[in-house]
């Protein structure tokens, strides 16, 4: 069992370079195996023995992407990971609401158009979070109540994605 659970867990850890290899692989192949290999090569030189914590791989990723063709992938990949992380927030916040599939995508889709509104590099993590907010109020009054109830911790995720 003990083999499976550490399987498992270095799988989690591993999601979001997997992510990051396929939004850059939607624009070229080659520049996402180079990524992918550089950041896979960072950790087994860095970290060798060592437990690895969700920013700890948002950083290695994120380093790469910004120094790699002068940050071309990073745009995408911030945004891609911000709207994963919200689409399950506000998934799991509307559960037992009265809240389309479509206006879900319809708020994930003004939260993308939002974001390009600001620098990548500018982004905190308050910035996403009142754009989230704005958003989720016009979705829903209870799931923005709900929102407000977990901002401490949605703060937390946030911070761990955005430098």
């Amino acid at each position: 069992m003990e083999e499976a659970e550490i399987n498992f867990g270095a799988a989690k850890i591993m999601e979001p370079i997997y992510r990051m290899q396929k939004i850059v692989e939607a624009q070229n192949s080659i520049d996402a195996k180079t990524l992918l290999a550089l950041c896979v090569q960072y950790i087994t030189e860095n970290y060798q023995g060592q437990s690895l914590s969700h920013k700890d791989i948002q950083t290695i990723i994120q380093r790469a992407l910004l120094h790699y063709k002068n940050g071309l992938y990073y745009i995408d990949y911030l945004s891609n990971e911000l709207q994963v992380k919200v689409a399950g927030w506000l998934t799991l916040l509307a559960c037992d609401r009265p809240v389309t599939l479509e206006v879900l995508s319809q708020v994930l889709e003004d939260f993308y158009k939002g974001l390009s509104q600001y620098n990548a590099l500018e982004l905190t993590a308050n910035k996403v979070f009142d754009l989230v907010k704005k958003l989720t109020l016009t979705m829903d009054s209870l799931v923005y109540e709900r929102l407000l109830l977990n901002e401490d911790n949605f703060l937390l995720e946030l911070e761990t994605i955005i430098l």
